[in-house]
């Protein structure tokens, strides 16, 4: 994700959109018109995933 943003800004945004690379347009967070609640519900997702993420590693790093 961060390679996509930094080729953003090295580029213009009609190009970018001539590459498919137009990340922003689906993003809530860029986008005045998102229902809402749904960023928070993706955030709440990321919460999820992260620490599903977190108690994995922990368990793997566990010594038995």
């Amino acid at each position: 994700m961060l390679s996509i943003q930094i080729r953003l800004v090295i580029c213009s945004v009609d190009k970018a959109k001539e590459m498919g690379m137009d990340w922003w347009v689906n993003n809530p967070v860029f986008c005045s018109q998102a229902p809402p609640g749904q960023l928070e519900a993706s955030l709440g997702k990321l919460d999820e995933r992260l620490a599903k993420l977190e108690a994995s590693s922990r368990h793997e790093a566990v010594p038995t």
